[in-house]
This record gives C-alpha cells, structure tokens and sequence, in this order.
C-alpha cells in the first residue's frame, strides 16, 4: 500500500512504483472521486499514467454510506470491491 498525502501528489508514487518492480496497481481514491471534479480530475490523470506506462489496473469501489475513503469503509468492517480497468 501507497498513500499520498492529496489526489494532486500521485505523481510523487511513480518512481516508487518502478524501483518496486510493480506491475500492477489496485487505486483506491476517495468515493467522491465519481462526485467531486477536482478529485476526478487526478484519478483520471493517474489512470492515462498508469496505462501510458504499461501498468495493469484496478479501481476500489464501494458504498458512499461506508466511508468516504477506504480507510473508513475498512474501519466500519465493509469491503471494497475491485473493478478492472486494464
């Protein structure tokens, strides 16, 4: 697990990402990214960058009514489902 400490620092996860040897990347952004411009904003540029370079993907979902960010949908003992993106 990577955190960022905002959606508009995910570039700072890129380099990390290669000296891992990651190839896959499961991106849990807070829910309101399907409500919220400013936070869909940085999905989807992180998202081109993740398929730009070769990465496969998934994208947590789950309940709005669970928690804003996954951190809490975990902590109110739900879970998020992945959806395939690439």
């Amino acid at each position: 697990v990577l955190a960022v400490p905002g959606v508009n620092t995910w570039r700072a996860i890129m380099p990390v990402l290669k000296r891992m040897g990651v190839r896959h990347v499961n991106i849990a952004f807070d829910i309101d990214a399907m409500s919220n411009p400013y936070v869909g904003h940085y999905l989807k540029e992180l998202v081109h960058e993740l398929r730009n370079e070769g990465y496969s993907a998934n994208i947590a979902m789950w309940n709005e009514e669970d928690g804003k960010g996954i951190d809490d949908c975990l902590i109110a003992k739900k879970f998020a489902k992945l959806q395939k993106l690439f």
